[in-house]
Order: C-alpha cells, then sequence, then structure tokens
C-alpha cells in the first residue's frame, strides 16, 4: 500500500509548484488579480487538505483511502484541476491577444477614415 506521507509530500510539491507557476503568469501579467487571488485561495485549501485530511474527514467519513481505485480517484481529480488550470491560463492569453488585434484593427480603420 502506497503511504500516506509520501501521498502528502507528492501533493505538497506539485501545489506548491502550481502555487509558484500562478504567481509567475501574474508577473509576466497573463493573469490579473483576482486570478491570482483565486487560484492562490484553490491551491491553499488543497495544500490543507493534503496535511489535515481529518479536517475533511466529516465530509468524507473516513481518514485513508481503503481501496486502490480510491487512489486512482483522487489522483484523477487532481490532474483534471491541473487540466483545467491549464486550458483556462491558455484561454486569458489567447483572449488578450484577440483584444490587442482588434484593438490595433480599430485604430488603424480609425487613421484610415480620418485621411479620406
Amino acid at each position: 500500500m502506497i503511504d500516506v506521507t509520501i501521498l502528502q509530500a507528492g501533493g505538497l510539491f506539485v501545489l506548491l509548484f502550481l502555487s509558484y507557476y500562478t504567481y509567475v503568469q501574474y508577473r509576466k501579467g497573463v493573469f490579473n488579480r483576482w486570478d491570482v487571488l483565486l487560484w492562490s485561495c484553490v491551491w491553499i485549501i488543497l495544500m490543507v487538505m493534503t496535511f489535515f485530511p481529518a479536517a475533511i474527514s466529516p465530509l468524507v467519513k473516513s481518514e485513508l483511502f481503503f481501496r486502490f481505485l480510491d487512489v486512482i480517484l483522487v489522483f484523477s481529480c487532481g490532474v483534471m484541476l491541473v487540466v483545467c488550470f491549464y486550458i483556462y491560463r491558455r484561454l486569458r492569453i489567447w483572449e488578450d491577444k484577440t483584444k490587442g488585434l482588434i484593438r490595433a484593427y480599430a485604430e488603424s480603420s480609425a487613421d484610415f477614415e480620418k485621411k479620406d
């Protein structure tokens, strides 16, 4: 059986990396303050759940995984959350590029109409 501390250490590593990556995206200008606040809250909540599984035991009614399928399910949910984060980040980049193109086109159209 997989030791719980190994799972916690792996989860902490992934969540710390995602927290750092969120901050880097903010510094690059891809995310705004609200995006950083939202994703940081998600990562912090998951860190608390990773280190204090007893805190969520009233919801789960157990403190450990009893079947290997439970571990796979939790891992899959974590992967899906990371995929959603990646898609959200890419969408923000495309949104910024699209706004820039539309703004440039509108400015060039306005300049063209002024010349005539």
